[in-house]
């Protein structure tokens, strides 16, 4: 074990699941708790950060901090292809120019938090768990900076898995998990101990940092906003960032100002955790909920206009995931697999609503599943995957029926077998999504309509 982290999301799983299953649904938050064992060759240990398209290439990233451009026509159509070299990749510790050795020690560390690129500045900015966030040149990856979210990491290590056993106060690093998003030359971020922050994406520096109190060049020690772990949302000139303590804050995206006490634009009734970033739609914000419900606010003030669900209609399940929309259709997904599709009208009501129920083959509806990715959309057709088995689900969305459910290979470990997992967003592009898998795969890729699942590993040497 390499690292620890002590404040993961507080969710009551033994409500959210039957207790059967906790162990399973357990894998998924375990993958941020643990970390594995470092090995000289990297063979695709699995990435929780989502794949990106930059032009006309397909960025990856890994458990252990590499970066890769990878060249999507050597993916097999089906089967495994192994140890190809990839077109650039950035590894941390094989780059000390321009960057303290320090935060190269530290950088050998997961990348949970979805990389973001600045086309106007040819920079791809990644981030990784242990707070480093480094701008990568494209399409070389060469390093371009490095800074970290906390200043006071570079003083103070981790401490270890038991570091709680020290005496005396001991700083624990903040972290990354949530998602990057570039705006105009910024690179914007919230951070796990609840700092929201802006770096230049052409020199790396902090250009503001909020704790909740005030905004300064350099974060602050502590923060008093609740932890973020998706990615902020710019509208109109503002950053909204969804909290683990039911809140949306909202910043001036330019110089982190607000004229809202604590940057409080919405918060749930009963401080239920928002992990997915707001959708924007015709003057309004649609936010999913732990607690089961759909708040439509309006995007002028954070009120309420209404929920679409309520004590009498309940969903079947929680909203880990986003919304997707499309054609003014609002596509959402609960944890345990119900999917729903909705239309609200122009002054937030709601108009109809339909669901279908998600399951594993030979198994009953919402058994063993786990979905924490929004859905994507290729063509008429709604991708929806499984965080634990891996499961792929293709529903249309027209007419709202379940046409197709691939189903990821078991993966034998000595006589125990495991499940593929689908850690994170798949990418959509064209007829095809790319995705990554929690077992010995790297990079893999589906057609629509098709079955057949290529894996391509990558070697570092």
């Amino acid at each position: 074990m390499t690292r620890s982290q002590s404040n993961l999301i507080n969710l009551d799983f033994q409500s959210m699941f039957k207790k059967k299953n906790i162990l399973t649904y357990m894998m998924i938050i375990s993958i941020v708790i643990l970390s594995g064992c470092d090995s000289d060759r990297f063979t695709a240990d699995y990435g929780w950060a989502s794949p990106i398209l930059v032009e006309e290439s397909v960025i990856s990233m890994s458990e252990k901090g590499m970066v890769f451009v990878a060249d999507t026509n050597l993916l097999p159509v089906t089967g495994e292809s192994e140890n190809q070299r990839p077109a650039a990749k950035f590894s941390p510790e094989d780059s000390h120019q321009n960057c303290d050795s320090d935060y190269l020690d530290k950088a050998g560390d997961a990348i949970y938090s979805t990389p973001a690129y600045s086309a106007n500045n040819s920079t791809l900015v990644v981030g990784y768990y242990s707070g480093l966030v480094v701008g990568l040149r494209y399409p070389d990856l060469s390093l371009k900076w490095c800074n970290f979210i906390d200043p006071l990491s570079k003083a103070n290590s981790s401490g270890g898995f038991f570091s709680f056993l020290s005496f005396g106060p001991r700083h624990q690093p903040d972290t990354l998990i949530g998602n990057i998003t570039v705006h105009d030359g910024l690179a914007i971020m919230g951070t796990s101990k609840g700092f929201i922050l802006a770096i230049s994406i052409d020199t790396g520096n902090i250009k503001w940092c909020y704790n909740g109190e005030v905004t300064t060049a350099i974060c602050q020690p502590e923060s008093v906003l609740g932890s973020m772990y998706d990615s902020p949302l710019v509208d109109a000139g503002k950053v909204y960032l969804s909290s683990l303590d039911g809140s949306i804050y909202s910043l001036d995206v330019y110089d982190g100002t607000t004229k809202i006490p604590n940057a409080t634009f919405f918060q749930t009734a009963n401080k239920s955790a928002l992990i997915s970033k707001p959708s924007a739609l015709s003057g309004m914000f649609i936010i999913t909920s732990l607690d089961r419900n759909i708040y439509v606010i309006n995007k002028k003030d954070g009120s309420i206009i209404t929920t679409l669900f309520d004590d009498t209609e309940k969903a079947s399940g929680r909203f880990w995931a986003g919304s997707l929309i499309n054609d003014n259709q609002i596509y959402t997904v609960t944890t345990n697999g119900r999917l729903y599709k909705f239309e609200i009208d122009t002054s937030g009501r709601k108009k109809n609503m339909a669901s279908v129920q998600l399951k594993n083959r030979g198994q009953k509806a919402g058994e063993d599943i786990l979905i924490t990715s929004s859905p994507i959309l290729l063509d008429d057709t709604l991708i929806i995957v499984d965080s634990i088995s891996g499961n792929i689900w293709e529903v249309s969305s027209s007419s709202f029926q379940s046409s197709n459910t691939v189903e990821l290979s078991p993966v034998k470990h000595g006589s125990d077998e495991s499940w593929q997992g689908i850690p994170s967003e798949p990418l959509a592009m064209d007829r095809t999504m790319y995705f990554h898998s929690s077992e010995k795969k790297f990079l893999c890729k589906k057609d629509l309509h098709k079955d057949a699942i290529g894996c391509l590993s990558v070697t570092e040497k």
